[in-house]
């Protein structure tokens, strides 16, 4: 049976009424924290491939992962309990999830159930064919908040060419009343752990376009980030400077982190997942130092002083120079990544450590402010 009404993809996979036909699916449900992260179906291969949709980053994680995949199908194994899911035969998502030329009692699926903090949740189904092989992804809700996270993402796909965007195509969309979903090609592959730092610039320089150049102050996503910045917060260059200096706009992935990555064994290709918060008209590196932050406060843990050490020897590093210089901004470096925090933080509140997040911009908003580093002067004569 299903758990009473707590399930959260409850409304897309609904439980029969008295005496109508069901079909039942059995499997695991893994928690963490008390809330449900995974269901993985009953037969070992496709619940080990099911539990890959967690991009587990810590080395407990990663451990955590690796202890359940080799115990699934062992009686009392740990970290999951046995829950058969009893779903009404004539649910509209079913036909969904059974794909072309399957019935309904064929049905193959997994479910992560993402962060149950995030506003807009989705519920992310990983749909199996008759080969018993991944054939699709299927992101699915049934509140406004997600409905607006599925067209956001659906409409950037069909913007630019998944080439661009390295992202896995869109196969289609679905809609049935208040429940919304987009399916998309399954990306094998990956999560790397510590992915080089010269696949990062390759993939951030294939979001510039050089093409165009305006000023910052001109770009779209930096006039919006001006109107929502407190009023005390300054920059390390002044508004004047960032008139006179002329980039390349960004395509700005908004979440770009090394779960939202998948690498093919063998071919190395990389595969960029997530794109519902992707925005033309960024400054280069916001992608790149929000990454930094968040690998560092979330998977290090590392206390704010240490975040903004790193960040000041990341800037140093001669992949990022070359990117940022590429971009046209290894002048106003600082302002970078000052800017691009503070857009995430305020467009995008994080869900874990807001506290620290908050304490980090405001701890190098006094460092960097008071003292310039070298890459944020003004050009000499000549």
């Amino acid at each position: 049976m299903n758990a009473e009404g707590t399930l959260p993809w409850q409304k897309l996979l609904p439980a029969p009424q008295p005496g109508t036909p069901a079909v039942n699916f059995r499997g695991w449900l893994l928690t963490k924290h008390g809330e449900p992260l995974l269901w993985i179906p009953a037969e070992a291969a496709l619940a080990r491939q099911t539990l890959r949709l967690y991009p587990a980053q810590t080395r407990r994680a990663r451990w955590a992962r690796r202890l359940v995949s080799w115990a699934v199908g062992l009686p009392g194994a740990p970290g999951l309990r046995r829950l058969t899911l009893s779903v009404a035969a004539d649910a509209a998502f079913l036909p969904l999830l059974a794909g072309s030329g399957q019935s309904p009692d064929q049905v193959r699926f997994g479910i992560f159930c993402g962060n149950p903090r995030a506003e807009g949740r989705r519920i992310v189904f990983l749909r199996f064919g008759s080969d018993n092989l991944p054939d699709a992804i299927i992101k699915a809700g049934d509140h406004p908040a997600a409905h607006a996270r599925l067209e956001a993402e659906t409409a950037l796909l069909r913007a630019h060419p998944v080439e661009r965007l390295r992202a896995p195509p869109l196969k289609g969309v679905w809609q049935n009343g208040p429940l919304r979903a987009m399916v998309q090609s399954y990306a094998p592959g990956d999560c790397p752990r510590h992915p080089a730092e010269t696949l990062v610039a390759t993939l951030l320089a294939g979001w510039l376009d050089p093409s165009r150049q305006m000023p910052v102050a001109a770009l779209p996503l930096w006039r919006l980030l001006e109107a929502r910045l407190p009023q005390d917060v300054r920059f390390p260059n002044s508004r004047s400077r960032l008139a006179e200096v002329q980039v390349a706009p960004a395509l700005v992935h908004g979440d770009f982190a090394p779960w939202n990555l998948r690498v093919e064994r063998g071919t190395g290709r990389c595969w960029v997942l997530d794109w519902e918060r992707g925005r033309e008209g960024g400054l280069a590196g916001w992608d790149w130092a929000y990454w930094v932050v968040q690998v560092g406060l979330l998977v290090r843990r590392w206390s704010p002083e240490r975040m903004m050490k790193e960040l000041e020897a990341w800037l140093e590093r001669p992949a990022v120079r070359g990117y940022l210089t590429r971009a046209g901004v290894h002048g106003i470096a600082r302002t970078v990544v000052l800017s691009g925090l503070w857009y995430h933080y305020l467009f995008w509140p994080p869900t874990e450590r807001a506290d620290a997040w908050a304490s980090l911009l405001r701890a190098l908003q006094q460092r960097w402010s008071a003292r310039p580093g070298p890459a944020d002067a003004p050009p000499g004569p000549g």
